[in-house]
């Protein structure tokens, strides 16, 4: 996302690499990201504006084509990826210079504090969560229910809840709380999606964005979790009941964080690092 790095490495001719945080898309794994009607207008409008931008940056001396050659992944660039190859979409597809080094985590020492509910963790994560109507239809799906609801809702949200069983907090130490999650309704961020997946919780994908479209269609692609249909109180508890009651949504989860404990980690894009700079 950081096109200014690469654009000044390309210009001035400096080894670089491609730090992927998200999944690395070509033209295989881009299709997952899958867009409606009016995006695809709203795209095409903007071409020609994108044109205008690509010829300026030409014209000083930057070599790139199109828009394309700045954005995609390609096979001939060094590139860390934070997931597994059996998460990454299409894995076959990259080359060697591709390391899939699995999610930059820091867990904490886990917990095993049992719980006497099942816990429902809700959270859009920090940039596109001002959907108020979504929290309160979430209140009103889990009211005076046997769960345990926490909200995080960020600080644009002015909401409270009088019912003992929802907590409804600005922000919260996302990782603790997973450790005890049996459900997460999320927003399919890929740091969200990776730090609930290591904990083995199945998800419940309510994602705002292409990318986090994207991740939404590879987890419930490998039934890890399911979409949130409507926006709806009865929709939402409905959901949540067809997660807890079909045990291979977590066995998928896990699945996937087993993919994740084979990776190396840092050690391996340290490694990755020092290999490029002695092979220029």
């Amino acid at each position: 996302m950081a096109l200014w790095g690469k654009l000044l490495a390309k210009k001035l001719n400096i080894p670089f690499i491609s730090s992927c945080t998200t999944f690395a898309f070509n033209r295989y794994s881009a299709k997952i990201m899958k867009q409606d009607f009016k995006k695809m207008i709203l795209s095409l409008w903007q071409m020609n504006k994108c044109k205008k931008h690509i010829q300026l940056l030409q014209d000083k001396g930057y070599p790139i084509k199109n828009v394309m050659d700045i954005i995609q992944n390609d096979n001939d660039t060094d590139t860390i990826v934070y997931t597994s190859p059996y998460f990454q979409p299409c894995s076959e597809t990259f080359s060697d210079k591709y390391s899939f080094v699995g999610p930059s985590l820091n867990p904490p020492r886990i917990s095993n504090s049992e719980n006497l509910s099942q816990v429902i963790y809700i959270s859009l994560g920090t940039v596109n969560n001002q959907v108020t109507s979504f929290y309160k239809n979430c209140i009103e799906a889990f009211k005076n229910t046997s769960f345990k609801v926490i909200l995080s809702v960020g600080k644009f949200q002015d909401l409270h809840s009088p019912y003992e069983n929802i907590e409804i907090y600005e922000h919260v130490n996302q990782l603790e709380i997973l450790q005890h999650t049996s459900v997460f309704i999320t927003h399919c961020g890929m740091n969200s999606v990776n730090e609930a997946l290591f904990f083995h919780v199945p998800l419940i994908l309510f994602p705002q964005t292409d990318e986090q479209s994207g991740v939404a269609y590879r987890v419930n692609e490998l039934k890890a979790g399911t979409y949130l249909k409507e926006n709806k109180p009865n929709i939402i508890f409905e959901t949540v009941l067809e997660v807890l009651n079909n045990p291979q949504y977590k066995e998928n989860a896990k699945k996937i964080a087993e993919s994740f404990s084979q990776c190396q980690g840092s050690k391996q894009a340290a490694q990755k690092i020092i290999q490029v700079i002695h092979n220029k």
